[in-house]
């Protein structure tokens, strides 16, 4: 497995910190009597993969959480779904490609471009 950089390590981590926290928060609702018919945990724990909360992290640098690709990734699902509703032409697989293609390469996980790449702007006088 390839390892990650870093501070894409950190938000990953921060982003798993976020599933915990309102996990927490719910149980903490729960025992001070929340007004939700069944509780605030049973109905989070209803929803997603096993009630776990995407947390989508950007930190200060630029990098991003693993579950930013993975809400780039469900909405580009939907516009393929939407797509080949509409035009029936292709099939959902080759559409939600074409979708997803120009917004990964920008919500990738490592971070900022590194120093000392060529600028494309001109020089200031």
């Amino acid at each position: 497995m390839r390892q990650l950089p870093r501070r894409a390590h950190r938000v990953n981590t921060r982003q798993k910190k976020v599933n915990a926290d309102y996990h927490a928060e719910a149980k903490s609702l729960d025992a001070r009597g929340g007004d939700m018919h069944g509780g605030f945990d049973p109905e989070l724990n209803s929803y997603g993969q096993a009630g776990r909360v995407i947390g989508p992290v950007v930190g200060a640098f630029g990098e991003m959480s693993s579950d930013v690709q993975v809400i780039a990734k469900a909405v580009a699902e939907e516009l393929a779904l939407e797509h080949c509703c509409f035009y029936g032409d292709k099939t959902l697989k080759v559409v939600k490609v074409f979708f997803s293609q120009p917004a990964l390469p920008i919500l990738g996980t490592h971070g900022p471009p590194r120093m000392g790449a060529p600028s494309t702007r001109p020089p200031v006088p």
